[in-house]
């Protein structure tokens, strides 16, 4: 498989300023992310946002590419309007990767690829970014019922989330990891186009995404609780069951019920609008063909 357009994003939220940053250097200077064989380009997806130094004018960008929003004859939402031109940039563009890149405030997130499916492509380019970088990670979501991300406009592509990192924070250290990852992701897809593919594992280890577990809240739907100091800051990590997982207002613990599961998001404060506290994940083993 030949890749000719390469698409890097950023400003889907506006105060994800980190990668903005990045994208805006390469718009300056497009010479590190030129490549003999294939073409770049840049995408700032959510400008006003962007200028406002928010996370979104009406609603959140990266709900807002479902076919129903797309198909949508008369959108009048700021960001649902901006969702339809961006899909007909890419469509019209002939893209064949979107990489949408991402800051999380969750601590030890680290870089964090969020698959777009489980294509063999997807999964390999993922594998060697995993095996030459020890701060990735692979998620995949379980069942790939919310297909209404950037990612999810083509076949190819991920979104990178890395932190933490607080928002409207141009984070000098991750400007240079994620600069870094960016030219891992290039090298790779020159070598492909080489017919000359890296070598990649044929056995990777993967986060299976689940669902969310959600802040106790009051009869007024008021969060009454904090998640647990064990678990703050411990993204990736084991959760069991009967262990504490929040406190409530009157320093009480709140106990896991669920199975024994891994931890992604913890705290995330752009989830605490939808009360959300962390997501669950399972982490496994695949192999790749």
């Amino acid at each position: 498989m030949k890749i000719k357009k390469v698409l890097l994003s950023a400003g889907v939220h506006g105060n994800e300023k980190t990668p903005i940053f990045l994208l805006k250097k390469f718009q300056k200077n497009s010479i590190p992310i030129t490549r003999s064989n294939f073409k770049t380009e840049i995408l700032i997806a959510n400008p006003q946002a962007v200028k406002l130094h928010q996370r979104y004018l009406d609603v959140d960008l990266n709900r807002c590419f479902s076919s129903e929003k797309l198909d949508k004859p008369h959108p009048v939402k700021y960001e649902e309007i901006q969702a339809q031109a961006i899909n007909r940039r890419v469509q019209e563009s002939q893209i064949d990767l979107i990489l949408d890149f991402h800051t999380t405030t969750s601590s030890n997130m680290g870089i964090t690829l969020l698959l777009s499916n489980d294509h063999p492509f997807n999964l390999k380019l993922a594998a060697y970014l995993a095996e030459h970088n020890d701060l990735v990670r692979i998620v995949l979501n379980a069942e790939q019922k919310q297909n209404n991300r950037l990612r999810h406009l083509i076949p190819l592509g991920m979104t990178v989330e890395i932190g933490g990192i607080a928002p409207n924070v141009v984070d000098p250290v991750w400007v240079e990891r994620l600069e870094y990852l960016v030219q891992q992701i290039l090298e790779y897809l020159e070598q492909i186009n080489q017919d000359r593919p890296p070598v990649t594992p044929k056995i990777i280890t993967l986060y299976s995404l689940q669902e969310p577990v959600y802040f106790p809240t009051d009869d007024q739907g008021e969060i009454v609780a904090m998640v647990h100091p064990n678990l703050h800051g411990s993204d990736y990590s084991v959760l069991n069951p009967d262990e504490p997982m929040f406190i409530d207002l009157d320093g009480n613990n709140i106990y896991y019920s669920g199975e024994t599961a891994n931890i992604l998001f913890v705290s995330e404060s752009a989830y605490f609008e939808k009360q959300i506290a962390f997501y669950l994940a399972t982490k496994k083993k695949i192999s790749i063909e």
